[in-house]
């Protein structure tokens, strides 16, 4: 290592310098990269930032190397109170100079990304990859130091482009640390900072001290707290959005641990990787795409393999040239999934202590910090690793899980369940942990010291800003899953003003399913839902007296909306079995259907659900259709008609041959032109039909017309000429 080289009696890192209590925790078994700094500002928890290590980071290896060494150590870089205070000021941006020279004329791109440009004119696509075979597999690691300098000074001087405001203050502070550490008499300083600061910072006597103080001068500075939080390999991936994160952490760290035999341990690893997901490679294998490596690097001429001929070398041998196989190494041996740990006596956040304790307490503490998506656990005494509500530990699972994800930090996922289920005892949950769970715990804890009254708060609080009834009721449901009873009062409070304004039926409507919901989640859970009941007493007479005007002249599209809010709450309704609604919703349902005003669509339905609760007869349902697809019908309403009152199932037209002898003669005697035309709204209303149902009403179009006394006609006996027809039946079919 450089540093043991260099044996400095002072290391000046380029990191926020307010943010050097975490120095302290340095040392400490629990502490394992990767890692990141959280700073954040306690009055502002939305103004937070976070600084990455792993393993082989430069500022990590130099804050061990000092650690071990007892060497002092420092943070230079611009304290984040200052880019907090910053934050939302318009600016202009500073000059690198005031003498006569003037930026080089080049391209736009160039002043963008001018390593980048160096990498395409040395024939790499990436960056990434011109730098690792430039620089970090090279052996000799202090002449690496003046030459990266070198490059970066001729990058910046003369200025090719204008630096922001940002980089001119940090870079002045950075100055103005290290001159404060020449003068407390350190003879052997080591920076360790970004590649592109390294020229300004050591052209330090070209820039007067005068001249950086006035850069900093005004500024103002807020208090802010630090603390190490677990980072990980995915998160640190540039692909997941850190921008000055590494495409290929894994590797790098490989590089970093077995910089002599980086190939072969690749290789190796590669074909154990594959071995343990039950794929045939060999010892072999991995020696002969070895050799590929070494050969393809020696056409390309250069010294070292690098990861892309790597990857092409086990694409070819290993994977069979299968890029589902090179898409595991990628994701295993590129960017990996390695997570950092923090020990539990670093200083955190109220309602992280709070959260952490819960998490013991239910036994998911082993859950949290996994990288991944996984189920719970099954146990022997739940070999299904669901959450049994009925159980007092599943039970603070689940209000933990919920309360977690009011707050928005959705670590757990319910896999959705029908209607007939959502209320009962069994929830089930996928886990996927996210590193920036703790930052968003530390933008939470504005909200409250504890779990249950942050996530009160925030209920309480999206409750004010919601705009609809259907996101007022959803919230609702959730606070009560999540058992915050301190915000029943002001929540339903504000629900019931929501309803008493409501003018529209159709958002009522909307907003019944959900309200029901509720009211079984209360009998089944032991919860309070007296309020929402008092709210459902006061909107259900509304929907029946208010539903049948809204089902007229209106647009299919509209009324397909409407369809879809009756078919759901004539669910919840028959679910909640209370005789007073049922009675008020079946008369409403009866005037739709009978009223010739109503739209064809929503006309089928509402007689549906008649026929199927016993409200109907046969008969009665048998003189609506012959209504609805009689001569005097357009075409297309009475395709509409057909397609509300088959509904969900057509069982009805197998079980009563008048209906389906109505439905053949209204095809039979469809007009040739119109055919085609309704032919694909027929199909829509027979595809949702089971495949047993379709093949059964198949059947019945073969046999063609019966009457009584008479023998079923032999499909065989059919003339040639309408042979077509019974294909075209067959294709409506299915």
């Amino acid at each position: 290592m450089a540093l043991e080289q260099l044996q400095p009696d002072c290391i000046l890192i380029e990191a926020p310098q307010d943010a050097e209590g975490v120095l302290k925790q340095l040392g400490h078994e629990g502490l394992e990269p990767p890692l990141a700094i959280l700073i954040y500002n306690p009055k502002n928890l939305q103004q937070a930032a976070y600084y990455p290590f792993a393993e082989f980071s430069p500022e990590w290896q130099a804050l061990q190397y000092a650690h071990q060494n007892d060497v002092p150590v420092q943070f230079m870089d611009l304290p984040a109170g200052y880019s907090f205070a910053l934050e939302g000021v318009v600016e202009n941006q500073f000059e690198l100079f005031q003498g006569e020279e003037t930026a080089m004329p080049v391209s736009e791109h160039w002043q963008q990304d001018p390593l980048g440009q160096l990498a395409q004119i040395a024939g790499y696509s990436d960056r990434e990859r011109w730098w690792e075979v430039t620089f970090e597999q090279q052996s000799n690691e202090l002449a690496i130091f003046p030459a990266i300098t070198q490059m970066i000074d001729a990058l910046r001087f003369p200025p090719a482009r204008e630096e922001t405001a940002e980089t001119i203050r940090r870079e002045a502070f950075m100055r103005e640390t290290i001159r404060k550490a020449r003068k407390s008499d350190y003879e052997k300083i080591a920076v360790v900072c970004g590649a592109w600061h390294a020229p300004v910072l050591e052209r330090i006597d070209e820039y007067t001290a005068s001249s950086d103080k006035a850069i900093l001068r005004g500024l103002k500075k807020l208090k802010v707290a630090a603390t190490w939080i677990p980072w990980s390999y995915p998160r640190l991936a540039r692909s997941s959005g850190y921008a000055a994160g590494v495409i290929s952490p894994a590797w790098y760290e490989l590089l970093f641990q077995k910089r002599g035999d980086t190939v072969i341990h690749w290789m190796v690893n590669a074909a154990q990787l594959l071995r343990k997901n039950d794929l045939q490679v060999s010892p072999a294998h991995a020696q002969e795409a070895s050799r590929l490596a070494l050969t393809l690097a020696g056409l390309r001429e250069r010294s070292v393999p690098g990861l892309q001929e790597l990857e092409e070398a086990a694409l070819s041998i290993l994977c069979e040239a299968q890029t589902s196989r090179m898409d595991l190494i990628r994701e295993q041996l590129v960017i990996g999934d390695r997570v950092g740990q923090v020990p539990e006596d670093i200083p955190v956040p109220p309602l992280q202590k709070d959260i952490e304790q819960l998490l013991k307490s239910t036994r998911m503490k082993s859950y949290w910090g996994k990288e991944g998506k996984f189920w719970l656990k099954a146990t022997k005494s739940n070999p299904y690793g669901f959450i049994d509500l009925r159980k007092d530990n599943d039970r603070e699972k689940s209000l933990l899980l919920h309360r977690l994800l009011i707050l928005d930090i959705p670590w757990g996922s319910q896999k959705s369940t029908s209607d007939l289920t959502k209320s009962g005892f069994k929830e089930i949950w996928q886990l996927q942990w996210k590193p920036d769970f703790a930052i968003l715990i530390i933008e939470k804890s504005a909200l409250g010291n504890t779990l249950l009254e942050a996530a009160t708060h925030q209920v309480i609080q999206e409750a004010g800003l919601a705009d609809n009834l259907k996101t007022l009721t959803e919230l609702v449901l959730q606070m009560l899953q999540a058992d915050l009873s301190a915000a029943i009062a002001p929540v339903m409070e504000i629900f019931q003003r929501m309803v008493a304004a409501a003018r529209d039926v159709q958002i009522l409507l909307a907003g019944l399913p959900p309200l029901v919901t509720i009211i079984r989640f209360g009998d089944t859970r032991q919860t309070d839902v007296a309020a929402v009941e008092q709210v459902l007493n006061e909107i259900v007479p509304r929907i029946c007296l208010g539903l049948p005007g809204i089902c007229q002249g209106i647009e299919e599209e509209v009324a397909r909306e409407i369809f879809q809010d009756i078919v759901r709450a004539n669910h919840a309704l028959a679910q909640l079995n209370r005789e007073d609604f049922t009675d008020d919703w079946y008369a409403a349902l009866q005037k739709i259907a009978d009223a010739r005003q109503s739209q064809p669509l929503l006309q089928g339905v509402t007689a549906r659900l008649l026929f199927d609760k016993g409200l109907e007869t046969h008969l009665e349902s048998e003189k609506r259709m012959h209504l609805a697809l009689s001569a005097g019908q357009s075409i297309p309403d009475a395709a509409q008609w057909l397609e509300g009152f088959l509904y969900g199932s057509g069982l009805i037209l197998i079980h009563y041959p008048p209906l389906w002898q109505l439905l053949d003669d209204w095809v039979r005697e469809l007009p040739e032109v119109t055919f085609p035309e309704i032919l694909p709204l027929l199909r829509r209303t027979f595809s949702s039909f089971s495949p047993t149902e379709r093949s059964r009403m198949l059947q019945l179009a073969k046999k063609g017309r019966t009457e009584a006394g008479q023998e079923e006609l032999n499909p065989e006996a059919v003339p040639e000429a309408a042979l077509p027809l019974l294909d075209t039946i067959q294709m409506l079919l299915g």
